[in-house]
């Protein structure tokens, strides 16, 4: 994920036949671009989405006006001096599952390659990015408390909804084009909104999921209510079936289910794993956390799979799960969380997908941490540990070498100068930062700047690209 930048107007664009590497220009360069998504989505306050159709449009641009070349490929032929002009490199971040729906497709019809860095967490523990569940909670339809307050470790903060707590359809249409270049909050749920989601950025993943959680305990403690229909379409508003909200989900991260406990025994919770099984509970002496539900699921059928899998030692897949069997599938590790209530259109990569993607060896998989962290508010002990992680998780899915790396967020201050060695000591070979600029002999391989890319038209793009090329 990236922050917002804003290109400056720029001059027309020159033809390919022009070239960048004549002598006026200067040594051989090239740019490379920073993609995120390529989905049509019904909002997008970070605008990290370029449009199905206007990814065509500017494949279609780059691959007639520029060279298409690996992210290896551009690294090598800088060493040597052998760049052909207008040399771009495609990239994406973060690791969503439209870069194999939407944009493999179109990669693959045009020959062009790309890198995708994804972060291995969402990868083997599914569940949305932090920032779509945030834009999720606060920006769709729904009802939240009239003051929303959540806690992290000592620090409380809260803001005041006033009228916005309750958020209609008809609010959602009003404002759903707001993305936070704009100077205005249309509503004390867009401010919380902005302000959240600077708190939660540098945070650490762990103290993050608390602070998501918690909006689970708001969402009750202000009598929420919704729909399966609205869960499976991501929202949710007051529909008169007066329910606890889809769970994030009951086997998830176990600091994402302090809220529900908390929840819960406020009301006096006491119930067995076999009444559980059964859709009961009663006071049996036995405290425990109540089972997960996904989406609109029937509840008995879900927490007998939370009391057969903790029974079974945590063995079994997604597709067992919504198949509605279990078995000990040899995979040791919990069933997919936050699942329920995600957006449909939001979703990492899975493991399976991720071979898909490099099959035909068009596009290489690289690394992005495992859950996505500001590098630089981390320990160098942590660091290494979301570095090289990420690696071996992703090579254990793939059993093939991972060599790139980006740096989650990417600007400057995100990351460290021992960030860049640890990159280095654990086995990368090149790695991608987010600050603008072209990439020639000169660059630093473990430092390779990147050009943002927006939902523009071609000749937008084009321009851009020209730009970044100029500047010395």
């Amino acid at each position: 994920m990236a922050p917002i930048t804003t290109p400056r107007p720029t001059a027309p664009v020159e033809r390919a036949d022009r070239g960048v590497t004549d002598s006026k220009v200067g040594p051989p360069s090239a740019v490379i671009l920073l993609y995120h998504r390529v989905a049509d989505l019904p909002t997008d306050p970070q605008m990290l989405a370029v449009s199905p159709a206007r990814f065509r449009e500017q494949l279609d641009a780059l691959t007639r006006e520029c060279r298409v070349l690996t992210l290896a490929g551009l690294v090598e032929g800088l060493s040597t001096g052998r760049v052909p002009p207008r040399s771009v490199v495609l990239t994406f971040d973060d690791g969503y599952e439209d870069n194999l729906v939407q944009a493999a497709p179109v990669l693959r019809e045009r020959g062009a390659s790309a890198t995708v860095f994804v972060a291995s967490g969402y990868v083997t523990d599914p569940r949305e990015f932090w920032w779509d569940e945030l834009e999720r909670r606060l920006l769709l339809p729904g009802a939240l408390p009239r003051t929303l307050s959540l806690r992290v470790g000592e620090v409380t903060r809260s803001w005041d909804l006033g009228d916005a707590a309750a958020y209609a359809e008809i609010d959602f249409e009003r404002h759903r084009g707001w993305n936070v270049t704009h100077r205005c909050n249309p509503t004390p749920r867009h401010r919380a909104y902005r302000e959240l989601f600077d708190w939660l950025r540098p945070m650490t993943s762990r103290d993050r999921d608390d602070a998501l959680a918690a909006f689970d305990v708001a969402w009750r403690c202000s009598g929420g209510k919704f729909t399966g229909e609205q869960v499976a379409r991501g929202t949710h508003a007051d529909s008169g079936a007066k329910e606890r909200p889809p769970s994030r989900v009951g086997n998830a991260h176990p600091t994402q289910l302090a809220a529900f406990d908390v929840a819960w025994r406020c009301r006096g919770g006491k119930f067995t794993g076999e009444q559980v099984a059964s859709g009961t509970h009663a006071d049996s002496g036995a405290k425990e956390r109540p089972p997960s539900r996904v989406g609109n699921a029937h509840p008995t059928q879900l927490a007998a799979f939370d009391v057969a899998w903790r029974c079974s030692g945590g063995k079994f897949t997604g597709e067992l799960v919504a198949s509605g069997t279990h078995a000990d599938s040899g995979a040791k590790e919990r069933p997919p969380s936050r699942v329920g209530n995600a957006h449909p259109t939001h979703g990492p990569l899975t493991p399976e997908q991720l071979c898909e993607l490099v099959a035909d060896g068009l596009i290489e998989i690289g690394a992005h941490t495992v859950n996505h962290p500001v590098l630089s508010a981390l320990s160098v002990v942590e660091q290494r540990a979301e570095i090289a992680r990420s690696k071996a998780d992703l090579e254990a899915v793939l059993d093939k070498p991972v060599m790139s790396f980006s740096y989650p967020f990417g600007t400057r201050r995100d990351y460290t100068v021992e960030t860049v060695d640890l990159v280095r000591r654990v086995g990368f070979s090149r790695a991608c930062s987010n600050f603008a600029g072209r990439v020639t002999a000169a660059s630093d391989p473990f430092q390779l700047p990147r050009v943002l890319v927006r939902d523009w038209d071609a000749d937008t793009l084009l321009r851009r690209i020209e730009e970044v090329s100029r500047v010395a």
